[in-house]
């Protein structure tokens, strides 16, 4: 197994909700910030990875999805 099969194990098992990578380390002299700050990156989706649904207050909440995007209006609570 390699260290690469690991980290595509990991981000998959954390996509779908199954797993949960824990990191430890101190912000004292920052031991652990950088390495928190990569499995980041590694690990947690980014929107591309996600289906975003939001509830439209206007039209009786009905469920909408939602496209990743730029130049699209900003959703947000």
């Amino acid at each position: 197994i390699t260290k690469a099969d690991i980290i595509d194990s990991i981000r998959r098992m954390t996509i779908e909700l199954k797993f949960t990578a824990v990191c430890m380390g101190s912000a004292l002299k920052n031991k652990g910030v950088q390495l928190l700050l990569d499995n980041v990156v590694s690990f947690l989706p980014s929107p591309y990875d996600t289906k975003n649904t939001a509830l439209d207050v206007d039209n009786d909440e009905t469920s909408v999805d939602l496209k990743t995007d730029p130049e699209l209006p900003l959703v947000a609570l």
